[in-house]
């Protein structure tokens, strides 16, 4: 099973995907996209 929890910071991403992984059994890999922002 493949899942993509998308959400803002604080809204309970992690809970969830704790919740998924207890009920289903399965792996939680967490990516964390950082931005990179340059000035010109």
């Amino acid at each position: 099973m493949k899942a993509a929890i998308i959400g803002y910071s604080g809204s309970g991403k992690s809970t969830l995907a704790a919740k998924l992984r207890d009920i289903y059994n399965c792996p939680v890999l967490y990516l964390i996209k950082k931005s990179v922002i340059t000035s010109r």
